[in-house]
């Protein structure tokens, strides 16, 4: 019977994980075996552009607006409104290129 245990140890013959930090026993520091390229970190770059583009375009379409509206509320809305978009897309990217640069190992991984 296989266990979640199993599948942590890279012996494993079925292991589906790949480990991308090699810590040999007589050295004291963990090396990580990059197996990235530029190419995966451009492709990665355009699908986030293709993809967060619209709502930073939203985003700046709200906040144009927003001088022009009746009432303070709504101004104060559409500038919240705007801001929050433009942010969120923002910490998406960043997030994104956080989290693929500590656990991609591949291109693949990239995507």
């Amino acid at each position: 019977k296989e266990s979640y245990l199993d599948f942590e140890n890279e012996d494993y013959q079925d292991n589906a994980w790949l480990y991308s930090w090699e810590c040999n026993r007589d050295k004291a520091v963990c090396e990580k075996e990059f197996q990235q390229s530029a190419q995966g970190w451009i492709v990665f770059a355009i699908l986030m552009v293709l993809h967060l583009t619209p709502d930073v375009y939203g985003g700046i379409k709200i906040l144009w607006v927003a001088p022009r509206m009746r009432s303070v509320s709504e101004t104060l809305r559409c500038f919240t409104g705007g801001t929050f978009l433009i942010v969120t897309a923002v910490f998406a990217i960043g997030v994104s290129v956080f989290f693929n640069f500590a656990s991609a190992g591949s291109n693949t991984d990239l995507i």
